[in-house]
């Protein structure tokens, strides 16, 4: 009872976030059932050829004698996840090469040892996702609390509630959004609860980013990985703490981060020798994915050239996006984004030396999501349909956070006016 007693916000957060997801995954965007066909194919080629078959990496079966394409056969998955006879003819695997699959492989596991059926087990999977992430969120929400009140954690709490943009990726086998905020989390937790212990933050960073990289390898990855420094940028400007022992702790984070992709890297290129007989090939892999992804040059027609104002072109683009496709007009993020920046000002207005630490830190984390349009930015040029999520990681909920604080003060002083 006591436990309930302290930690019922919480439970409440979660469940209303866990309702919120699984009531509108498959409303307003259109779900993205590529990146998914690639767990689910592996899960079926798992139950028919062993959990490391092709190494383990995720992909889709295929019919050698009728290849329909990329996006034909991933949804062809779902039919043969229907049709478990039809699976005999789909004698071919076509791996994903980019990324490890951790979380086909868990999946995989849990599916081999689950007493129900292929289908009932991707099903409690995704409702454990959508779990995972309300849980996620909950965390934030309640550091949210924590160091501002209720009203700038309800409004953070509502505005995650209501974004469009999450649900399309809340109960996602494959994109696991919330692997993309564990190592932010993790930072942010370990600052104000570990504080001075900087060896056992490092520590716990380190094990949040290698379980980051297990389950979505590099996916989104200079998001996930610039966004740990908002939490610093915070608890070093609120401590009043000195530059060269931020410029320290940054540069032995930036450090056990660069550890935990390369040893994704590694890991990556060992199952590519085992797939194609060769460490080089592994290599030569992973530097045409990333040229696909950033470089100026078409790779066997997968990108487009970039022109000389692709980068205004595609900033544009994802500032124009529409925020809430279930509300019409379409609300740009831009006009969010100036909201937010409109919060900060009178923020630092009203009081520089209390609102500092959030405004500062929330300002930075806008780096972490325009560091993927900019080098990612063949990646973001095809992938507008999904993009628009690094807003979120971690910028959009610190600024709406800083909008919630902005009216908490209003709230305040207007009821101590009144009374």
């Amino acid at each position: 009872m006591i436990l309930l007693k302290n930690y019922w916000p919480y439970l409440f957060t979660v469940i209303i976030l866990f309702c919120f997801f699984k009531n509108n995954t498959k409303d307003g965007i259109p779900y993205d059932y590529v990146s998914e066909s690639l767990v689910v194919g592996r899960m079926m080629e798992s139950e028919r050829t062993g959990l490391l078959s092709y190494s383990g990496l995720p992909g889709m079966m295929t019919d050698l004698s009728n290849d329909e394409g990329f996006k034909l056969n991933s949804l062809k998955q779902y039919y043969l996840l229907e049709n478990t006879d039809k699976r005999k003819n789909f004698k071919d695997f076509q791996t994903y090469n980019s990324q490890t699959g951790g979380q086909g492989l868990l999946y995989s596991t849990f599916n081999k040892i689950s007493p129900f059926n292929l289908i009932t087990n991707i099903e409690i999977l995704k409702n454990f996702t959508l779990l995972i992430n309300a849980i996620m969120f909950s965390i934030f929400i309640g550091w949210c609390k924590r160091n501002f009140g209720i009203i700038p954690a309800i409004t953070v709490l509502l505005f995650i509630a209501v974004s469009s943009w999450i649900w399309l990726f809340a109960d996602s086998l494959w994109w696991c959004l919330w692997s993309f905020y564990l190592p932010f989390i993790t930072m942010l937790l370990g600052l104000e609860l570990l504080k001075e212990n900087t060896n056992k933050i490092l520590l716990i960073v380190l094990f949040s980013g290698l379980t980051k990289c297990f389950f979505t390898g590099f996916e989104y990855i200079s998001t996930t990985l610039l966004a740990v420094f908002a939490p610093i940028v915070f608890y070093y400007i609120k401590d009043s703490r000195k530059i060269k022992d931020f410029l320290l702790f940054s540069t032995k984070t930036a450090f056990i981060l660069l550890v935990s992709v390369v040893l994704e890297m590694l890991v990556l290129i060992f199952q590519l020798k085992n797939l194609k007989g060769s460490y080089t090939e592994g290599i030569r892999h992973i530097v045409d994915s990333y040229n696909i992804r950033t470089a100026a040059v078409i790779i066997e027609g997968k990108t487009a050239a970039i022109s000389n104002n692709m980068y205004v072109q595609i900033i544009i683009r994802y500032l124009s996006g529409d925020v809430f496709s279930w509300l019409k007009p379409n609300i740009p993020f831009i006009l969010l984004i100036f909201l937010i920046f409109i919060s900060s000002l009178i923020l630092i207005k009203m009081d520089y030396k209390k609102y500092k630490p959030i405004v500062f830190s929330t300002w930075f984390s806008i780096i972490a999501p325009l560091s993927w349009f900019v080098l990612f930015i063949q990646h973001s040029n095809i992938h507008s349909h999904l993009n628009f999520i690094v807003w979120y990681i971690p910028f959009l909920p610190l600024g709406i956070l800083c909008f919630g604080i902005l009216i908490n003060v209003f709230i305040e002083r207007f009821t101590k006016s009144v009374l």
